[in-house]
């Protein structure tokens, strides 16, 4: 049954990881001109037949110019992996909205992908074997906004040793995306476009002029000098300068937030567990993801931690990247909050609310994450109340009213005075054994405390953090005289020191927050040794009021 059951979970396994596993189809661009081509790349990794795919479902949208095959081999975790790529070059049979539909493969479908097909942009001299243009896709942004720039370099002809200046600008970022190359026929005559891309982001309001961006190449005369270098003529091509307004942030922008303008924007939420079955003591992470397209990732705005009573809030450090797509830039900020739970209760995290300008609509807009409750419930070993036990009064003992009530009277009178006899007996044995009995269980309390508290300042001695943690929790389960241990927020609410609760909080934030520096132990150290003298001087008075720490069970 055993040998069974792993059958049927290795079976599982399997189909599983081959349901995961797909064939993907991507596309080089997905807008174009109706005179470009368009190579459509399928991917396969589980030895699926990509060449026998049937490509008569793409003729109804496109034309089907060539094909190629590729094969990668790659060694992951001692096993290897068989990569092959079907490269398919397509030219547009008509302007608009295309699709290219989902294609079979060994019984797996690819994806549905849209292509926008315009007409052929209005270029430079198409005279010339080579010419090159550049061209931005809006005349007019907003400050800080995204601004797509392309340049694009088109051959007739055979070129060698190509070169372009780089695209500076002083009040403005500018990061290069992808590089692209097609066929496009202009007037009959194809040209291989060569199409660099630039996200501009303006730093100031105003006029931005993006300067022309020069290209040489050298003419391929098919031979070569004796010192190896081509003898072709070399041609050299500008671009025209472009001039965009810069406007200002709206007056309709809230003054005290940060300024986003975005193409769109959103907020994600994750955990690293789940946040319904959270008990005091738990710690879980929370992450809040930003996701903004056409924005910087260093414009995001940073979120802050929750504040609420009974929940300890440790901001990790923020993270930010940019990926680069066929939209330009979209920025991702990340915001990871580690979150220990001190109390039971329900909690409600607060709505989280950033707004963004709409550059598509031209609108201010909000991006919103509703609150959330959690529902802490108490540790599993948590003492449950228990209820007084009632008290049964005695029976009333009847009059006696006969001599019957006499004898019982006498015998009644003879048990109590035998028992009063031995009670008084055992009551004085006890009251003679009872201080040596005091004195060993007391000794035996003091040792075990002796050792915990050592156990304290040896972790705290040696800077580690999560040990001076586990040895604090034990030796003040032993001076709260408490069923479980407490959490270090509870131990620092029942001590009427300052120094120590600052230094269990230093010690909290070393467990719990990504950007602490290392944890020293010495304060702690200092404060816990004032607090255990505080007991002892309890200890040889009777009057002094009992420390805070040591006043009763929890």
């Amino acid at each position: 049954m055993k040998h069974a059951g792993n059958a049927l979970l290795a079976l599982t396994l399997m189909l599983a990881t081959a349901a995961q596993a797909a064939v993907t189809a991507t596309v080089d661009r997905n807008q174009i001109s109706i005179n470009d081509s368009l190579v459509l790349t399928l991917r396969a990794s589980e030895g699926e037949d990509v060449e026998s795919t049937d490509l008569g479902v793409l003729r109804l949208d496109f034309d089907v110019v060539s094909t190629g095959r590729s094969t990668n081999l790659s060694f992951i975790d001692g096993r290897t992996e068989r990569i092959t790529d079907l490269r398919i070059v397509l030219l547009p049979r008509r302007m608009g909205d295309l699709t290219i539909p989902p294609l079979s493969v060994d019984g797996k479908r690819t994806r549905e992908i849209r292509i926008q097909v315009s007409d052929t942009p209005v270029t430079a001299d198409i005279s010339q074997d080579v010419f090159v243009e550049s061209e931005v896709d809006a005349t007019e942004v907003y400050v800080q906004s995204q601004l797509l720039h392309t340049f694009r370099i088109y051959e007739a002809i055979e070129l060698n040793d190509r070169g372009r200046s780089e695209l500076k600008l002083e009040d403005a970022v500018v990061e290069e995306l992808e590089s692209n190359s097609f066929q496009r026929t202009i007037n009959g005559r194809p040209y291989r476009v060569i199409e660099v891309r630039h996200a501009i982001f303006p730093q100031k309001s105003g006029e931005l002029v993006i300067p022309a961006i020069s290209f040489n190449g050298r003419k391929s005369s098919g031979r070569r000098s004796l010192l190896s270098f081509s003898t072709g003529e070399v041609l050299r091509r500008r671009s025209k300068p472009i001039t965009v307004t810069v406007k200002r942030v709206p007056d309709a922008w809230p003054a005290a937030a940060p300024w986003v303008p975005a193409s769109n924007l959103r907020i994600e939420e994750s955990w690293s567990a789940l946040p319904d079955e959270l008990e005091v003591g738990d710690s879980v992470t929370r992450t809040l993801t930003l996701v903004a397209e056409g924005v910087d990732s260093s414009q995001l705005p940073q979120l802050p931690p929750a504040d609420i009573d009974g929940i300890k809030a440790y901001l990790d450090q923020p993270r930010s990247e940019n990926r680069a797509g066929n939209k330009g830039i979209t920025g991702i900020g990340v915001n990871s909050t580690a979150l220990l739970i001190t109390n039971p209760g329900t909690f409600t995290l607060p709505a989280v609310k950033v707004p963004w300008w709409d550059t598509s609509t031209d609108s201010l807009r909000y991006a919103e994450l509703p609150a959330r409750t959690l529902a802490v419930a108490a540790p599993a070993g948590a003492p449950a109340p228990v209820a007084a036990n009632p008290v049964t009064p005695p029976a009333t003992m009847p009059a006696p009213t006969s001599a019957t009530g006499r004898t019982s009277l006498w015998m009644w009178t003879t048990v109590s005075a035998l028992l009063g006899w031995l009670g008084t007996t055992v009551w004085l044995g006890w009251r003679l054994r009872a201080p040596r009995i005091a004195r060993s269980e007391q000794a035996a309390t003091e040792e075990r405390e002796a050792a915990l508290f050592k156990a304290c300042l040896a972790a705290c001695n040696a800077n580690q953090a999560l040990a001076a943690r586990t040895a604090i929790q034990h030796w003040a389960q032993r001076a709260l005289d408490q069923r479980r241990l407490p959490s270090l927020a509870e131990i620092a609410r029942r001590s009427d020191s300052a120094e120590l609760s600052a230094a269990l909080e230093a010690l909290e934030r070393s467990l719990y927050a990504v950007d602490a520096t290392p944890w020293q132990g010495d304060a702690l150290a200092l404060a816990l040794k004032a607090c255990r003298k505080q007991l002892q001087r309890h200890d040889r008075s009777n009057t002094d009021p009992l420390p805070p720490l040591y006043s009763g069970q929890a």
